[in-house]
């Protein structure tokens, strides 16, 4: 949040989780563009960093 006009307000964004790709791809497909409080959605997929996927360092003791 931020300051306007002496007043907390919303920066404008939110995340949501869904079950599946599919429901996540229908939800954006169907809800894009839809008004709400004056404010047109743009809806966008997300994708989270994840660092199970990368490899890790294995230290080799060369004793």
């Amino acid at each position: 949040k931020h300051m306007k006009n002496g007043k907390n307000v919303s920066m404008g964004f939110g995340f949501i989780e869904f079950d599946s790709i599919d429901t996540t791809v229908t939800v954006c497909r169907d809800l894009q563009g839809t008004v709400l409080d004056v404010h047109a959605l743009i809806l966008q997929l997300c994708h989270a960093k994840n660092d199970a996927v990368l490899p890790k360092k294995v230290e080799v003791s060369r004793y």
